[in-house]
């Protein structure tokens, strides 16, 4: 089988106003293809689908990224079945928003952790985030080495998120937020 090329998708200038989001995230963002500023992104929060438009200079843009999402196996729902076939989990076609909201989700979500782990030890058992409010990772190294015997006593699969690289670290994070 032909290698599909793989297109790297972007964002940046990323502006989210919680207090518009509803149905969906509120955002406004730059999207780039490939390293490039594109395509401007936004949503405004009330439940529609997120708006694409072609940079000036950058015409096509949309359509390539609608293109490539095409491309790209159907996201897949396991806790929800397909009416069509209950046997079958809920799964529908990737698209060129879909693609841009995921990113947007990513952002926050690593903003959200990021806060979180500067303030809280944190850890993930089974599909579960645990933190310890008002206790840092630091001070839990430094002054409560039981709670780590403690934690592993009682979760022996827990795995603490604070020392973990950034990349790993959000990739469990999601798994547990999901």
């Amino acid at each position: 089988p032909v290698q599909q090329p793989v297109m790297k998708i972007g964002i940046k200038k990323l502006k989210v106003c919680q207090w518009m989001s509803e149905e969906t995230t509120c955002f406004d963002c730059i999207v780039t293809l490939d390293g490039v500023a594109c395509i401007e992104a936004s949503n405004e929060g009330h439940g529609a689908s997120t708006g694409l438009r072609d940079l000036p200079n950058h015409q096509g843009s949309v359509a390539r990224l609608t293109a490539y999402a095409k491309t790209l196996p159907p996201i897949v729902c396991t806790d929800m079945r397909d009416p069509q076939n209950p046997s079958l989990p809920f799964s529908y076609p990737q698209s060129a928003d879909t693609l841009v909201d995921e990113l947007v989700n990513d952002a926050e979500n690593l903003k959200h952790m990021k806060r979180a782990l500067k303030k809280r030890a944190t850890f993930k058992t089974g599909k579960t985030l645990r933190h310890y409010a008002g206790i840092t990772w630091e001070a839990l190294c430094s002054r409560h080495a039981v709670l780590f015997e403690k934690v592993k006593a009682q979760f022996p699969d827990a795995v603490w998120l604070n020392p973990l690289p950034e990349a790993e670290a959000f990739a469990l994070w999601k798994e547990a937020t999901r």
